[in-house]
């Protein structure tokens, strides 16, 4: 019984009510901002040349072949009901209709490919199982956790998100380092590295093989790190290790400029969010009591506002700083060295 303690195996799970509506303020809100500056834009996509696959076989026969003008309906539908759920309005009814388009329209087709769209399926679904009950206990110093077996299902299933990625990359590729290599290509990355490299292995052997060396190294704590998370997720002491690993996983990931949308503002924020300690949650309740003197949505608003504020700036950064700087960085590079090709480049991005 001892062992069970450094896990979430019990019947319940109890978690402070601060934590939930956090979760909930913060998720619903950025997918807000996702749905509207980018999931939107995808709408185009679906139903070209009266093609469609869904992710399940079965749908294909039940529902009609979905258009441009369908799915990005619904998608505004789902924002509507998204910025509801953040802000608290009828949140149990606006949670299971979030949780209902965006699960149905990926099930739908297999043209929305990111991954993490099938998870933010899931943490709506989650949220959405969760009792009516919990929207409507204001969060207050001396209110009861909230206990429930579905608390553990939210741990669990992130826990086992980073499991299986770590369990994913136990193939050969991965660990030879090629993976980390084909991806790592921006300028700031390949002087990081150089640089690593040179730290590690020396200036005496051979560049390349110091980098094969760094990149088989890194591909290794990479699936490491995910294992260590996914522990976390698991076991309650450990999460304050995970509080720093679970951040710093995903701001690297964001460095090396992959583009897979806003998943590691998702990611970092939740987080943030489900492993920090019980009594910030409390603390942050008994301060928004004093501050306050109400119970209203005052707090969660703050949150909304300034977890929103966050994500577009981030947004804002990287895309000036791993799209736009390279860019010109480049744009100089030719001018310097070819200015015809350099010529060519400005006019087709019309410069």
């Amino acid at each position: 019984m001892k062992a069970l303690s450094w896990g979430i195996l019990g019947p319940n799970t109890s978690t402070p009510l601060g934590r939930l509506w956090a979760l909930r303020s913060f998720f619903f809100g950025v997918l807000v901002y996702d749905l509207i500056s980018i999931t939107f834009k995808h709408a185009a996509r679906y139903g070209v040349d009266g093609f469609n696959v869904s992710h399940l076989s079965w749908i294909d026969a039940i529902l009609p072949l979905p258009s441009p003008t369908l799915v990005g309906t619904l998608w505004v539908l789902c924002a509507f009901a998204a910025c509801f759920a953040a802000l608290n309005v009828y949140p149990a009814t606006a949670i299971r209709v979030v949780a209902f388009i965006y699960g149905g329209i990926y099930l739908w087709s297999q043209i929305d490919s990111y991954q993490h769209h099938y998870l933010n399926a899931l943490i709506a679904l989650m949220l959405a199982i969760l009792p009516n009950r919990i929207w409507r206990t204001v969060p207050t110093e001396d209110a009861p956790p909230f206990t429930s077996p579905f608390v553990g299902l939210i741990y669990v299933q992130f826990g086992l998100v980073y499991l299986w990625t770590a369990i994913a990359k136990l193939d050969p590729t991965w660990l030879s380092g090629a993976t980390m290599m084909s991806i790592g290509h921006g300028d700031q990355l390949l002087v990081f590295t150089s640089y690593v490299s040179e730290v590690v292995y020396g200036t005496s052997g051979d560049p390349s093989l110091a980098m094969d060396a760094l990149y088989q190294t890194l591909s290794v704590l990479v699936i490491a790190g995910e294992i260590l998370v996914a522990l976390c997720y698991f076991c309650p002491r450990l999460r304050y290790v995970g509080l720093v690993l679970a951040p710093m996983f995903h701001l690297s990931v964001e460095f090396l400029g992959l583009d897979i949308e806003l998943f590691s503002l998702y990611m970092i924020g939740i987080n943030l969010i489900l492993l920090s300690p019980d009594r910030l949650w409390k603390s942050l309740d008994k301060w928004r009591e004093k501050s306050a003197g109400v119970r209203s949505t005052v707090w969660l608003n703050t949150w909304l506002n300034t977890g929103t504020a966050i994500v577009v700036e981030l947004h804002r950064l990287r895309v000036e700083g791993f799209m736009v700087l390279p860019v010109k960085r480049e744009q100089d590079h030719l001018a310097a060295t070819r200015p015809e090709v350099a010529s060519a480049t400005l006019g087709l991005l019309g410069s």
